[in-house]
């Protein structure tokens, strides 16, 4: 889905295709689609004028810091409601013989957190293995002294530099 805070004028749903599936707890081979419905029509959720009127008005700028808190669980909510409507269609589809079992479907608001993996009957395999995670840099100096880093490690075949693709938060402490 499209970053709905941002464009409140229309909220849409793009559907992309993969010749691959990658490590659901690693999504960066999610930038490697190979066709996507985004050149043509979107899927246009219709009859949310009233939230998208709020949400162009309360976005215009950064929202105040007293709805913050509202606006960013708003975007959550509708962020599941989207994924609940691809997971009833997708259900549909495999039951209706329109889907395969083995398809995963994977659904998601741009630049949100959450990502929906819905499976059929058949859980697929990893057919993308991503790179290797790097070797964790020795600890610091014990003086408390700076250390200069250098990070390199290439592209990967969707010519993301890996050195930063390969960074990555241990868990959310850590961020």
């Amino acid at each position: 889905m499209n970053r709905f805070e941002i464009n409140a004028n229309e909220w849409y749903i793009d559907a992309f295709a993969y010749d691959v599936f990658g490590d659901p707890e690693q999504l960066g081979w999610l930038v490697g689609w190979k066709k996507s419905t985004s050149e043509r029509k979107h899927l246009t959720l219709t009859e949310m004028e009233d939230l998208q009127d709020l949400y162009a008005r309360d976005y215009a700028d950064e929202p105040p810091s007293k709805i913050h808190a509202a606006a960013e669980t708003a975007s959550l909510l509708l962020t599941l409601r989207m994924e609940a409507l691809i997971q009833a269609a997708s259900a549909r589809a495999r039951e209706e013989g329109g889907l395969p079992e083995d398809l995963p479907v994977l659904a998601g608001a741009h630049e949100a957190d959450p990502v929906c993996c819905l499976y059929g009957k058949v859980r697929p395999s990893i057919t993308r293995q991503g790179p290797a995670r790097p070797v964790l840099s020795s600890s610091p100096p014990a003086d408390g002294s700076l250390g200069i880093y250098k990070i390199e490690g290439g592209w990967d075949e969707f010519h993301n530099s890996l050195p930063w693709d390969l960074i990555d938060h241990v868990n959310e402490p850590d961020e």
